[in-house]
């Protein structure tokens, strides 16, 4: 049976630190917990809400509901060739864990994304992305139990999650909490080409001393890069970026791009994506705190609780930025972090 608590605080289980109770509390370690819990009471009973490492969450409130996490922890080459290894991960592995058990075997394609708190099913959901590359280039397929009934797994390729920035199928209504994914498989290739091009990657391999990188190399410097930028979560309460960088249409926002100097990433001829950090920076949100809720005076797309912040206090801030940036700019940022 999975590991069942109530009354439980998640200060330990979000990365920013917000002491919130959630009612209960399951983990499931294997296929069988995942149907016991829902056939139990509890599952039934209450509103229930998926939860990995808490990396991408901002509580507001208590949850009065069942919370479940996954305890999935296996790694298993499902077969190899000479050029890709197609290896499976349990949904509960630690993401940045199997980054470097990736680099220690020599498969590639992943190095980009060291250090990103959370858990390779959450990774997934969020479709993570740094610098130059997202987990959608490396997923395979997806297995995740249907837990409302008719309860069945299912077995979704890289096509059919639906993937796009920072989105995949199991964000979507039809597929968000009732879907819990268990195992990934992913195509890593053994072949090592470096993606290193993306703004001040080059700068950290030269600051760290690489000139001719390894996928150690790029991984060690991006590793850098983060620690110089983002705050330990450890230490200070944050969740990573908590907006989306907008995507806009080019002619409709050339003079107010041409206005502030906005740096641009061209997605196609005729949209581009903006800097949400450089949004809220030139708004003037860069390093403000109100009491214990604050934005990181390195990096403006970081908010902070700096102590005893509530979520509340959190998405107040939130509301300010999105309300100011869209007066001076007429953009409204959309959240990245799920605010629940």
């Amino acid at each position: 049976m999975s590991l069942l608590t109530h009354n439980k605080n998640l200060k330990g289980n979000n990365t920013f630190g917000i002491e919130v109770i959630a009612s209960h509390f399951a983990e499931v370690a294997n296929d069988i917990e995942i149907r016991q819990l829902t056939d139990s009471y509890y599952y039934n009973k209450c509103k229930h809400l998926i939860l990995g490492m808490g990396a991408n969450i901002l509580f507001t409130s208590d949850f009065d509901g069942l919370v479940i996490k996954s305890n999935i922890n296996h790694i298993e080459i499902e077969k190899e060739d000479q050029h890709f290894v197609h290896v499976k991960v349990g949904s509960g592995v630690v993401w940045n864990d199997f980054v470097h058990y990736a680099l220690e075997h020599n498969w590639y394609g992943i190095e980009n994304l060291v250090d990103i708190p959370g858990l390779c099913g959450g990774a997934v959901v969020q479709n993570i992305g740094a610098y130059g590359v997202e987990i959608s280039s490396v997923v395979e397929k997806v297995r995740a139990y249907r837990m409302d009934p008719p309860r069945s797994y299912i077995e979704l390729s890289k096509d059919e999650c639906k993937f796009s920035y920072r989105h995949s199928i199991f964000k979507e209504p039809d597929y968000s909490n009732r879907y819990f994914i268990t195992e990934i498989t992913f195509k890593l290739p053994k072949d090592f080409i470096p993606n290193i091009e993306y703004k001040g990657v080059k700068q950290a391999l030269a600051e760290c001393r690489i000139g001719n990188p390894t996928a150690k190399g790029v991984a060690h410097a991006i590793s850098y890069l983060r620690q110089s930028k983002l705050p330990d979560y450890h230490k200070i309460g944050s969740a990573g970026s908590f907006f989306k960088n907008p995507i806009v249409v080019y002619e409709d926002y050339k003079d107010i791009i041409g206005k502030y100097n906005l740096t641009t990433y061209p997605v196609n001829e005729e949209v581009c994506k903006l800097s949400a950090a450089q949004l809220i920076e030139l708004a003037g949100f860069k390093g403000r705190r109100n009491g214990d809720a604050g934005v990181y005076s390195k990096h403006s797309l970081i908010l902070c609780n700096y102590g005893n912040a509530t979520g509340e206090n959190l998405f107040q801030l939130a509301l300010q930025i999105v309300e100011q940036v869209n007066y001076m700019f007429g953009i409204k940022l959309t959240p990245e972090v799920i605010v629940w």
